[in-house]
């Protein structure tokens, strides 16, 4: 399988691994940001998705179409979406020049829902 749509469907073989807080044992010390990335600490944050359907004519082997209105104007649409991506910078330590979702890190104590605002 190519693909997934939840966590419990990648791969055995994946790195990707699900951690919930509750699994999480704080050490009680909180380092600077650069600290936990130079000694490979586990620390939260989150990553935002941004999607918008994607225009007909981008993928025109899509044969299922659904029409919207928006702003008065009829725009068909395939059943597949655009991802919004951001390209790091080439200043930054960790994967310049990459390109990824938004992200942010989080504040000690912080809600999920705070951090992503």
């Amino acid at each position: 399988k190519t693909s997934w749509s939840h966590w419990n469907d990648a791969p055995s073989n994946s790195n990707l691994k699900v951690l919930y807080d509750s699994q999480l044992i704080s050490k009680g010390k909180v380092v600077h940001i650069g600290e936990a990335h130079s000694k490979g600490l586990l620390h939260r944050g989150i990553c935002v998705a941004v999607l918008r359907p994607a225009k007909a004519d981008y993928n025109p082997s899509s044969t299922t179409t659904t029409t919207t209105e928006t702003g008065g104007k009829q725009q068909e649409h395939n059943n597949s979406y655009e991802t919004l991506l951001m390209r790091r910078s080439a200043n930054l330590k960790t994967c310049p020049n990459a390109w990824g979702l938004c992200g942010e890190h989080s504040d000690p104590n912080e809600s999920w829902e705070d951090t992503a605002q």
